[in-house]
């Protein structure tokens, strides 16, 4: 679509072009199209968005004029959006955020300060471009914010910083400017909940429910939890999506039949897990695919990852459950430092062990300059790297030594599978976990017939430890045998020696462990 002036500039294409200034156009009517008489209204589609969640499917979610129109009108009502008020536009029109930094902005007069789409794929660059601007409202992605809130970097003139697309696990502290925390799935016309993080909230808590919005928190038979209670969050009210394009299914499956309201309408069922706090603002507690269950163990992702963000040294910090290649799962820390930092892991995986229970403590961690960004600007876990399990943690190699600590060693190498394990290395810090130190223990009996404990493990984690601590179980079990008389001890070693190899050393292993006597 152009005139006749810019359309010489355009590049060459087979695409027919519509000249503006032509007769044709030139000749219609002036006056806006009788909207009733075309039956257009406020359930018209404004826009279909593909997302694919947590699921990895693409859906599209039909979004209708009237969810839009309630966003733009409460965000320009609290954000007092004005002619002239110059707010940023950097999110791709592939994310939903794209339609909230655009439409409130131009439906009041606002300023479009539009990020050049080169920088969109640099996270430092475009940061660069946004601090040296002149910004009043400004959205920007969680993980982007975390950065620039760890840098002091914001544009000048800055009054309201709007954070959101994941969790946020830092606090802003004090700052010069209002810090507002967005939740709200797309499904929910990009925003659902906001509220402003006061330096002294001890909380990083999502707000509460935008106007005309509902939100319930609620358990499995679909009633509402109290207070400071773990729920569900459903989301009902003006914002709540048409559903899934052409998909009929996952729209019954994801969109319910509200049952708070009398008049119809749906809510639309989240995933994500929450609870009220006193003040009526909601405490995001992650998805309810963050629990995992690991050795029988269920785990909130988002626990360890609270203790993490309390580390000083950490600027971002992620867990994700990943698989290894024997198809065995294991908690994985992702760790991204502050500037002039560096992350002592060790340290780190003391603190964890000091403040949750071992079987919450990461099995590896991984230090990442900056944690990977989609092209909305979310993390991207799947282009996060796997661990190297069995890698130490700064300790030099020094080989095995005498032939407890080489048995000890083939073992651990093989539970593990590491083709090299050192004297100094930690059981744990290799990648093992209780289920494994149970294994370990028993191969330990059979091959080297000292019968340790699980609290042996624990206290004496490095291959040197441990050997040192199988030779003083044997040296003790080795006392109890002889205080049997010594025809006792005559007659053992005469039934022994009429045994095969194996006979015996089965044998011997039963009596170290207390099979016989």
């Amino acid at each position: 679509i152009a005139d006749a002036e810019s359309g010489s500039t355009l590049p060459l294409t087979r695409a027919p072009i519509l000249h503006l200034d032509a007769g044709k156009v030139m000749g219609q009517s002036t006056s806006s199209l009788d909207r009733k008489g075309l039956g257009v209204g406020a359930r018209n589609l404004a826009y279909v968005i593909y997302t694919s969640g947590s699921t990895g499917t693409p859906k599209g979610v039909m979004i209708e004029h009237r969810s839009l129109l309630n966003l733009v009108q409460w965000h320009c009502e609290t954000f007092e959006l004005h002619p002239g008020t110059r707010c940023s536009c950097l999110a791709s029109v592939a994310f939903d955020a794209a339609a909230w930094e655009v439409w409130p902005a131009l439906c009041a007069g606002a300023t479009l300060v539009i990020a050049p789409a080169e920088l969109t794929r640099d996270p430092e660059a475009l940061l660069a471009w946004w601090a040296g601007q002149e910004i009043e409202i400004s959205f920007l992605t969680t993980p982007l914010a975390e950065i620039a809130l760890a840098r002091n970097l914001h544009s000048e003139g800055l009054r309201t910083l709007l954070i959101g697309g994941d969790r946020l696990r830092q606090h802003p502290g004090r700052r010069s400017y209002q810090v507002v925390n967005n939740y709200g799935p797309t499904e929910s016309t990009v925003v659902a909940t906001s509220g402003s993080l006061l330096a002294d909230d001890p909380v990083l808590h999502i707000g509460r429910p935008l106007a005309n919005a509902k939100v319930y928190i609620l358990d499995r038979l679909l009633k509402p939890v109290a207070v400071g209670v773990e729920g569900e969050i459903y989301v009902g009210g003006a914002g709540v999506a048409r559903g899934y394009a052409n998909r009929p299914d996952l729209t019954a499956e994801r969109f319910l039949s509200d049952p708070f309201a009398n008049d119809g309408s749906r809510m639309y069922r989240t995933g994500d897990m929450a609870r009220w706090r006193p003040d009526g603002t909601i405490e995001f507690l992650g998805r309810n695919d963050d629990q995992v269950k690991i050795r029988g163990y269920r785990i909130e992702l988002g626990e360890i990852e609270a203790r993490l963000a309390l580390h000083a040294g950490l600027r971002q910090s992620l867990v994700l459950a990943r698989e290894d290649d024997s198809g065995e799962k294991r908690l994985v820390a992702y760790l991204v430092a502050r500037e002039g930092e560096q992350v002592d892991v060790g340290e780190l995986r003391r603190e964890l062990r000091g403040a949750l229970p071992e079987y919450m403590v990461p099995t590896a961690f991984v230090v990442l300059e900056r944690l990977p960004l989609t092209t909305s600007g979310k993390v991207d876990r799947r282009a996060l790297p796997a661990p190297r399990l069995g890698t130490p943690i700064g300790n030099a190699y020094e080989p095995p030594q005498g032939e407890v600590e080489e048995t000890l060693a083939a073992i651990w190498g093989k539970l593990l599978g590491i083709e090299r394990v050192g004297r100094n290395d930690g059981f744990f810090e290799l990648g093992g976990h209780s289920l494994l130190a149970t294994q370990m223990i028993l191969r330990v009996r059979d091959s080297l017939f000292a019968g340790a404990s699980m609290k042996d493990v624990f206290n004496h984690p490095t291959l040197r430890q441990f050997a040192e601590r199988l030779d003083e179980l044997r040296s003790e079990q080795l006392l109890v045998g002889l205080t049997a008389s010594g025809e006792e001890v005559e007659s053992l070693l005469g039934r022994l020696s009429a045994m095969s190899e194996s006979e015996a050393r089965e044998c011997i292993r039963k009596l170290n462990t207390g099979v016989i006597t």
